[in-house]
């Protein structure tokens, strides 16, 4: 490396995605590839995230070569100006079609012309170092094929399969014979309900469990055993799945580590509350890691950021078990939509990382420039809420009515809380001892727990804390598998002592929720794509919003007074509060007003519809209650701080609550707020 000062403080990185395509593998200089590293360099930019159009890596093993020879030259760049580099790529997707007919959706990365080689590669009957291709990937159970992924149009290489940890460790080693330091596995996961059925896992399974799976292409036995969701042998097989995802990341840093290297391990999951993940993708439990990260794709950000902003939350909390910093990347396609992901990467106590699938970087340096100027405000610090919303991992992994049903719980819980501004945190079992921080805990779709988790969160009851509890949670338990009556259940929690039991129903609990508008991606001609009116996503109607309000004010009951109130604040002002034990107490504003209307009636929802971004038109009103450890502090004062100017404001302190105005047309986008002792 240079002389050039790294940023060695985790906490102090601020991360980029650095492409590099056709034109950097191909064309560009050594000069081009130093101007990207300035660029990035100048937008305030630590570490970079490599991305390429050669994700799906084993589709351009003719051109490893090549591949290696730019992550060099992009390692050489940031190194000179003092910036890390990340090596990211799919371990384990590749590009098909299985006719000719479906070929031109095998191109969508990588155009042929540009990579001659690139279309035979495809072919599963090719050799890779001496073994098929066809005998390294996934299979299905149900047919006994190679398992076809619809949803990226490609096969996918087997974690489990020996000969596949062997070439892919290969390649790894050359990739860190370029000089990176860090590598993102990405897309370590089985891509269906019946896969892997190799002869590698179905060994394997027999290996741990002692039992026997299907024979692979045996429909009717595979169709039994995914019908029997509770059965013993399915419930094996999720763990047993869920269980080498976790052992494939472990693999690779046992791997890198017996270099005598130590790789920056960043990570994220897309959704883990909101959708259904069949796939055992793993992030709770990963071995090893560094920063976490949400990715908010595939949705139009305007209309989606009810669901970012509830799977923001569990990343939070993943990432404060682990000790380590944690963002949201966006892919913003306007400048209007970047500031709006911002914004909300902020309110959620996270950084933000962006990007457009190109290196034009410099927008984001007025947003790495405040993030940098008020670093104190901005991080280590605490959700200031009395609310604890309880999530499960290997629940959600094992539940087969998750997809359908469970997912309601936690979602309707999590939303009614955001809508309403009021703070709270995901808590597992792994956060027992912080139980005492909640006043409420909420354990709305942890169908599957372990006695130990159901007896945990008696404890808290016992001792003063409120447990709302949703019938469905604890009935079957996530060590044996077995299922449980509610007696059971209710004996494990001990209902009794200083406490409060609410038990609630999955209608009451399972509220509407919002899940992202699938608008991404242009049309044919080139135009923003749009949802017709009619479509998939839809504003919630009155009712529905009444539903979600009301469990809010249940909610708010428990509690007995509300965390934040506000008056005169336009529907959807979002505000959220942190503060520090040495007296720090901030708050958040993010002015989604209107973001979840059409902007005209009947005329649809679109990929880049802009964020209204309307001025407060009169004098907002903020009330937040001061956490137990800041009681002895006063304040009197409140710092404004935007992006284009800062102002000061009086405070009322009562004691218990901080009182302040925001002035009319003082909130146009975000808002960072700072009490002043």
């Amino acid at each position: 490396m240079s002389n050039n000062q790294f940023e060695t403080r985790p906490d102090h990185a601020q991360w980029g995605f650095l492409w590099y395509k056709e034109q950097e593998i191909f064309h560009a200089t050594d000069a081009d590839i130093a101007k990207i590293a300035n660029d990035f360099k100048a937008a305030g930019i630590t570490h970079v995230m490599t991305f390429s159009s050669t994700h799906f890596r084993w589709n351009f093993r003719s051109y490893f070569k090549e591949i290696n020879r730019t992550i060099k030259r992009v390692v050489d760049a940031c190194h000179a100006v003092g910036i890390y580099v990340v090596e990211h790529h799919s371990c384990n997707l590749f590009n098909g079609y299985k006719d000719r007919s479906d070929r031109v959706n095998a191109f969508v990365r990588a155009k042929p012309e540009d990579y001659p080689k690139l279309e035979a590669d495809m072919s599963l009957e090719c050799d890779v170092d001496g073994v098929k291709l066809k005998d390294l990937v996934q299979y299905s159970g149900l047919t006994g094929e190679p398992l076809w992924v619809d949803l990226y149009h490609a096969w996918a290489m087997c974690t489990n399969n020996p000969d596949y940890r062997k070439r892919y460790f290969n390649y790894l080693e050359d990739v860190y014979r370029q000089g990176v330091d860090g590598i993102m596995t990405d897309d370590v996961e089985f891509y269906a309900l019946d896969s892997c059925a190799c002869p590698h896992c179905r060994r394997l399974f027999r290996e741990r469990y002692g039992k026997e799976l299907p024979e692979a292409g045996d429909k009717a036995g595979w169709e039994a055993m995914l019908a029997d969701q509770e059965g013993e042998l399915f419930l094996t097989w999720k763990n047993f799945r869920y269980e080498s995802s976790v052992n494939f990341h472990q693999a690779v840093v046992d791997h890198y580590t017996s270099l005598g290297l130590k790789m920056l391990r960043p990570n994220y999951i897309a959704t883990s509350m909101s959708w259904a993940n069949p796939w055992a993708y793993v992030f709770d439990d990963l071995p090893r890691l560094d920063w976490g990260f949400q990715e908010c794709c595939c949705g139009a950000i305007r209309y989606s950021w009810p669901e970012y902003v509830l799977e923001a939350y569990h990343r939070s909390a993943v990432c404060h078990r682990y000790n380590v910093p944690v963002m949201s990347l966006y892919y913003p396609p306007t400048k209007n939509i970047q500031l709006f992901a911002w914004a909300l990467s902020m309110y959620c106590g996270h950084k933000y990382l962006g990007t457009d699938h190109t290196n034009n970087i410099a927008a984001e340096g007025p947003l790495r420039a405040f993030e940098a100027r008020h670093f104190d405000l901005l991080n280590h610090l605490t959700v200031n809420g009395r609310v604890g919303i309880y999530d499960s991992a290997r629940s959600r992994e094992l539940d087969g009515k998750y997809s359908d049903e469970t997912y309601k719980m936690i979602c309707g819980v999590g939303q009614a809380c955001i809508f309403n501004n009021i703070p709270f945190a995901i808590v597992s079992y792994r956060d027992w001892k912080e139980y005492n921080n909640y006043k409420v805990i909420i354990v709305p779709s942890a169908r599957f727990m372990a006695d130990s988790e159901i007896v945990q969160l008696g404890d808290f009851m016992r001792a003063g804390g409120t447990l709302i509890w949703c019938e469905e949670c604890g009935m079957g338990d996530c060590i044996t598998g077995a299922m449980r009556t509610r007696e059971k259940v209710f004996k494990l929690l001990g209902c009794s002592g200083n406490g409060k039991l609410l038990v609630m129903s999955a209608e009451e609990l399972g509220v509407p929720s919002y899940k992202r508008a699938f608008t991404y991606g242009t049309d044919i001609d080139g135009k923003p794509r749009r949802l017709p009116s009619d479509g998939a996503w839809q504003p919630f109607t009155d009712a529905e919003n009444q539903r979600r309000d009301a469990l809010a004010d249940r909610i708010i009951a428990e509690l007995g007074e509300a965390d934040i109130e506000t008056e005169c604040a336009p529907d959807c002002t979002l505000v959220s509060s942190y503060y520090s034990k040495t007296g720090t107490l901030t708050t958040h504003l993010v002015n989604a007003t209107d973001t979840l209307k059409e902007d005209e009636p009947g005329t649809g929802f679109g990929h880049n519809d802009p964020v209204p971004f309307k001025p407060n038109a009169q004098p907002i009103r903020v009330r937040v209650r001061k956490p137990d450890a800041l009681k002895d502090f006063c304040y009197s004062k409140a710092n404004l701080y935007t992006l284009y100017g800062d102002d000061t404001v009086d405070a009322v302190d009562d004691g218990a609550y901080v009182e302040y105005e925001i002035p009319q047309g003082g909130l146009t986008d975000y808002l960072l707020v700072e009490l002043v002792k």
